[in-house]
């Protein structure tokens, strides 16, 4: 079964320390994730190669600050347009998770 997460985020090096728990206690260490950046600006200077070992597909909303349901609304949209995903959560960005196998309790 293949688990694809969806959250939303105003700041990714904010959330960072949270949302990089799912991919490090999962058994699946290839999770995919949608994240809906919002009320960020495309700047200069944010790296995002610092999350290259993330399958991470970044739908950028734009400046102004997009209310929770429909950001993820827009993530789920963007999942389920990859077939092969069995199973779709979303994740608020504060998450983080300490069990290990989560992934694989979930997909149970």
């Amino acid at each position: 079964m293949k688990l694809h997460i969806v959250t939303a985020s105003l700041d990714l090096d904010k959330t960072y320390n949270y949302w990089k728990t799912w991919q490090e206690n999962a058994d699946d260490k290839d999770l995919e994730l949608t994240i809906i950046l919002s009320g960020i600006e495309a700047k200069e200077g944010i790296n995002y190669t610092k999350y290259d070992n993330y399958k991470i597909t970044l739908l950028d909303y734009g400046p102004g600050i997009l209310p929770p349901v429909p950001a993820f609304y827009k993530g789920i949209i963007s999942a389920c347009e990859d077939t092969s995903n069995d199973i779709i959560c979303c994740f608020h960005d504060d998450l983080k998770i300490y069990q290990k196998g989560w992934d694989s309790e979930v997909k149970r």
